[in-house]
């Protein structure tokens, strides 16, 4: 019994190790095929592998990018770009507060390198998750504290204010995006020698400029916005982009009345789409053009495109793009009096709108939700500040009560010894003075007696002398006698 209980411990134990081996030879094979690469490629590899491998399996993914953090783990650029793909996991799975713990994590890793241009896609990064969290002015003070980083150099401006302009288009404020827009268009021109990174942002530029002057009914430099963003799209050999594009032109010229350009813009639009696969913008494309043969009355060819893309949005599970393709079909089969289909499609509407309104209240509540306890948290921050000001300045206040206190203190010692040492010697000088006035007076009574006895003196002398000699009348009538004579 005891010799089994045993070796079951042993099989489990040997099975845990076959398990916890397997696994690690899986991550190590990860890690080394990172390794193998040159550093200039380990960044863009760890982005698509990790990308890839959500893809297939999450879990496989989560665990091969912890082991890589924990082997990569320090400031180095593997570290950063796992990071980053580990940010980019949970934003797709819409965990937007972890994905922006991550990207903050490797926005650091970033600015330590120096390396500006992973520092920038992960500023981008960033910005999209703080949209996402209604943070846009988090956002847009990063940004802005950014440019004021690369003043001086136009080409790292431009890609920024692109940024800032998009940014400001998101949350609709149209004024500030035309004038960041510009400002980077500006700053564009000003750069020789274009990088890949710049052409994205020339294409964003003219992209989003062609985008605002249509919505302002401002055709002509829509137009010429838009014909700038091809061009950089065909230099750049970017279907996609040039199918983006084309698919915006469609929709001026539609707007325009101008059928036939806005036909070859859409059909243009969806073969780049079909070269791509990609299935929502093809559906899109296709919707757009089933509205404007809707609109000038080609029923046959707008049923036809808009049962493409209601099929093209039931394959990619696109639940607002099948109920807009519901609602387009409805309206069709109103006009051609088709009631049954009309009917069966309106109820198709109204169900998807039911399940898109539930999920927007479910969006609207979490975005409610988020925006709440966000604006709490900034109080909550606000409040403490304003404590810590309060704490502070009471702080202040208290130290300058207290120095002042303390030079008043010394001041009225110094002034007390200053007083005890002017009356010290005051006394001093006063003794001084005494003394010499006794000795004066003494003098003076000393010089006083000499006197009276020099005088006594005389007057006996002159006493004596009177008593000896004759007298001046007795003299004189001597004198006279003789005369007489």
């Amino acid at each position: 019994m005891l010799f089994r209980t045993y070796s079951c411990k042993l099989l489990i134990t040997f099975f845990l190790s076959t398990l916890q081996f397997s696994a690690y030879g899986q991550t190590t094979s990860f890690i080394k095929e990172i390794k193998l690469l040159p550093d200039t490629l380990r960044g863009e590899f760890i982005a698509s592998h990790v990308i890839e491998l959500y893809k297939k399996d999450s879990l496989l993914a989560e665990r091969e990018i912890n082991d890589a953090l924990i082997f990569f783990k320090g400031v180095n650029a593997e570290y950063s770009a796992l990071l980053s793909a580990k940010s980019f996991y949970f934003y797709r799975n819409e965990k937007l507060d972890i994905a922006l713990k991550y990207e903050k994590l490797a926005l650091e890793n970033y600015e330590k390198l120096n390396d500006f241009k992973n520092e920038l896609s992960s500023i981008k990064r960033l910005t999209s998750i703080y949209n996402g969290l209604n943070q846009s002015n988090i956002a847009i003070n990063l940004l802005i504290n950014k440019l004021k980083e690369v003043e001086g150099n136009p080409a790292r401006e431009c890609i920024l204010l692109e940024r800032i302009g998009i940014t400001f288009k998101e949350i609709k404020n149209k004024e500030k995006a035309f004038a960041y827009l510009q400002k980077a268009e500006e700053k564009l021109n000003e750069v020789d020698k274009k990088d890949s990174d710049l052409n994205r942002s020339a294409f964003s530029i003219f992209k989003n400029l062609g985008v605002l002057y249509r919505n302002n009914g401002d055709f002509d430099k829509a137009i010429y916005y838009f014909n700038k963003a091809y061009v950089i799209a065909e230099q750049t050999d970017n279907s996609n982009n040039k199918a983006i594009v084309l698919n915006s032109l469609g929709i001026l010229y539609k707007e325009r009345k101008e059928y036939n350009k806005a036909i070859n813009a859409f059909e243009s639009s969806i073969k780049l789409k079909q070269g791509n696969d990609n299935l929502p913008g093809i559906s899109n494309s296709l919707r757009n053009l089933a509205e404007l043969y809707l609109e000038i009355g080609n029923f046959k060819k707008a049923e036809e495109y808009y049962l493409i893309s209601y099929n093209l949005s039931i394959q990619s599970k696109q639940i607002k793009q099948i109920y807009e393709s519901c609602s387009g079909l409805y309206g069709l089969y109103d006009k051609m009096k088709k009631n049954n289909l009309a009917y069966s499609y309106l109820k198709r509407a109204y169900n998807l709108k039911d399940s898109i309104y539930n999920s927007s209240i479910s969006e609207e509540s979490a975005r409610l939700e988020k925006l709440y306890n966000t604006q709490k948290q900034e109080k909550e921050i606000e409040i403490s500040k304003i404590k810590n000001l309060q704490l502070e300045k009471d702080i202040k206040t208290k130290n300058r009560e207290r120095n002042i206190f303390i030079i008043s203190a010394i001041l009225l010692v110094l002034f007390l010894l200053w007083s005890i040492r002017s009356y010290l010697q005051k006394k001093k000088i006063n003794v001084s003075l005494e003394e010499k006035n006794y000795l004066i007076n003494k003098q003076k009574q000393l010089v006083e007696e000499k006197q009276k006895e020099v005088m006594d003196s005389i007057r006996y002398a002159k006493k004596i002398q009177n008593a000896h000699l004759t007298t001046e009348s007795y003299i004189h009538k001597v004198l006279q006698k003789l005369q007489e004579k």
